[in-house]
């Protein structure tokens, strides 16, 4: 069970770093990207069903996220909000909702 844990949670993580250009998330550029990932890895880092899927915010949030044209801070701030514990289980339902931005 605390793989498919680990690999769901790893899969957002590649999502939320891969996967941003998608329409609608504004077209402002990235300025502000690696500050709004290195938030959602602080609060998923914070989280105790979440110790033993720890993220290094270098690897999960590189230099070049504030080079990118597209706008993630949105996305990324959707994760950090809905990065949630059901008990000792990671809620990931709520985070699901946030690659449409």
């Amino acid at each position: 069970m605390k793989r498919i844990i680990i690999a769901g949670t790893a899969c957002l993580a590649v999502l939320g770093i891969l996967g941003c250009g998608g329409a609608g998330m504004g077209g402002g550029g990235g300025a502000n990207n690696k500050a709004a990932c290195l938030k959602w890895v602080e609060k998923h880092n914070s989280m105790p069903c979440l110790k033993v899927a720890q993220l290094d915010p270098e690897s999960s949030c590189p230099d070049a996220l504030d080079m990118s044209p597209t706008d993630m801070s949105k996305m990324y701030e959707c994760q950090a909000e809905n990065t949630k514990c059901n008990g000792d289980i990671p809620d990931l339902a709520g985070m699901m909702n946030c690659s449409a931005l």
